[in-house]
């Protein structure tokens, strides 16, 4: 019975060592060591409040290569709360300091396109956010906040987040069919498990003790 204990633990140990998550798991890791990107400042978050028609904000956002391999990133806006008919009428422009690389209303801005940076490089874009001289009255006194999230191109093509603080978000996405598989393999395990060794207890003859009859006395 031990024998066959030890092999129902052997092949339990052995498909979690050598499942796909722990796999992808040590890639994700190693991945991860290597790739390195740094924002500053981060977040990248626009509050516009107590401003007028024709104001303009700018900010310089610095992105830095910190890791062993060169990557492309890309990022894009992500409206949080405000007036959104306010938000709806700001201005966009985007630059490098050479070209501008986005221009129109925040809005309508998706993502940029994405752009390589080299291993232990850095580059640092222009961005600028304009009131519209035009707007009128019914604009007065609203508010509203913005932030644009940055993402990494990994070495398999996949887009990987950023956090707020510039590393990069694990990846923590499950696949439920690899829980299904592991399922099945231990059931089939206990299954033949138990089918071994309960022939092998069925095939032992078990005696049971015989014990004299008593001769019932006549009265």
């Amino acid at each position: 019975m031990k024998k066959y204990n030890k092999i129902f633990c052997i092949l339990i140990i052995s498909m979690f060592m050598f499942s796909p998550d722990t796999y992808q798991a040590e890639e994700n890791s190693k991945e991860q060591k290597e790739v390195d990107i740094s924002i500053s400042p981060s977040p990248v978050l626009f509050h516009l409040t107590n401003v007028k028609p024709g104001d303009k904000i700018s900010r310089e956002i610095t992105i830095s290569n910190k890791g062993k391999q060169d990557f492309r990133y890309l990022f894009s806006n992500t409206f949080l709360k405000g007036s959104e008919k306010f938000y709806n009428e700001l201005i966009l422009e985007i630059s490098d300091g050479k070209a501008i690389l986005a221009e129109g209303k925040v809005k309508d801005f998706k993502k940029l396109d994405l752009r390589a940076l080299e291993s232990s490089s850095s580059e640092t874009l222009q961005i600028s956010i304009e009131i519209p001289y035009e707007l009128g009255n019914e604009f007065q006194g609203l508010s509203t906040e913005f932030q644009f999230n940055f993402l990494v191109e990994g070495s398999n093509g996949a887009v990987t987040p950023v956090d707020n603080g510039g590393g990069i978000l694990p990846d923590t996405g499950t696949d439920y069919y690899k829980f299904l598989l592991m399922g099945m393999v231990l059931f089939i395990s206990g299954f033949s498990l138990y089918m071994v060794t309960g022939r092998k207890f069925a095939s032992k003859k078990i005696k049971l003790p015989q014990f004299p009859l008593k001769e019932r006395k006549e009265a």
